[in-house]
């Protein structure tokens, strides 16, 4: 059995989990237990933003619209944790059990995700598919960028038009070297 990413990223947000939570049982000062919550919301979001769901749950609209509300509801509660840091309106007792709460929450969340992505091979797959489909409709494109002017007369004829003289130009411009010229060299010799 192959290990895939994927496990390693579970491991990693459980372990980070257990820390999080014995920080904040452990610790007694309000801005480092807030501290503490928003640096496990932080990098598990980061784990987590650039996963893929398979395509079976991409395709269905509900549980995308899931993942859109818990991902809001955890930024929330990250924009939550740095207003009460600032002004503290809730008992760090309590806080400490809703900032716990917030974190066993988000880390179930991202775990549960972590099953639903795409694994290596099924990403491999998608990203021969889409260049596949993009190099087939590049070739498209060109091919009927090259009948359109043949069908003008060629590019002599393609040139002398609006679009072929801004084509000219821009082909000009971009063949031009990018590194400065040597002045000593364009002076006249001979004086």
């Amino acid at each position: 059995m192959k290990t895939n990413l994927t496990d390693f990223k579970r491991l990693f947000i459980m372990a980070s989990l257990i820390i999080a939570v014995l920080n904040i049982l452990k610790l007694n000062k309000r801005s480092t237990i807030d501290l503490t919550g928003m640096m496990f919301l932080i990098s598990n979001y980061i784990t987590i933003m650039g996963f893929k769901l398979k395509q079976k749950y991409n395709d269905k609209r509900i549980p995308t619209l899931i993942c859109k509300i818990v991902d809001d509801i955890i930024i929330l509660s990250f924009f939550i944790t740095m207003m009460d840091t600032s002004f503290p309106y809730i008992p760090q007792n309590y806080w400490k059990n809703i900032l716990i709460g917030v974190l066993i929450l988000s880390a179930s969340y991202y775990i549960i995700v972590s099953f639903f992505v795409m694994n290596n091979e099924e990403i491999k797959q998608l990203i021969d598919e889409t260049t596949n489909k993009f190099a087939k409709e590049f070739d498209k494109q060109i091919k009927q960028v090259s009948q359109e002017i043949d069908d003008m007369g060629g590019w002599s004829e393609f040139v002398k038009t609006d679009v072929g003289r801004q084509w000219a130009s821009a082909v000009k411009e971009a063949s031009q070297p990018k590194s400065p010229r040597d002045h000593k060299k364009s002076k006249k010799r001979g004086k």
